[in-house]
């Protein structure tokens, strides 16, 4: 796995936000839309390289409430193999309380 940490850009209609290592994909809470809508973004989504463009590893919520404030997403890039993109994706939600409804 490689972690490129150089900040980009991308609009957020170019991200493909699905991919099978996103296992708790939700919505974002209206405190997460309100503080990316105040503040702006201050956590970069991590995406790869796909074969139709950027895929989301990590960041899902923060993709969803950009794209609805029509706001460009700040992310860093990685290579990665199906089970690292999955290990992304746990690190970066590691604080998140599990809801096992979904």
């Amino acid at each position: 796995m490689k972690i490129h940490h150089h900040l980009q850009t991308i609009p957020p209609d170019r991200v493909r936000p699905g991919g099978p290592s996103l296992f708790w994909a939700q919505d974002p809470d209206p405190e997460l839309r309100a503080s990316i809508r105040d503040l702006g973004q201050l956590a970069p989504v991590i995406v790869a390289s796909g074969p139709k463009g950027p895929e989301l590893l990590a960041g899902h919520k923060r993709l969803r409430a950009l794209t609805a404030l029509a706001r460009p997403v700040l992310a860093i890039s990685a290579e990665a193999d199906d089970l690292e993109r999955g290990l992304i994706y746990l690190a970066d939600n590691q604080g998140r309380a599990l809801d096992l409804s979904l």
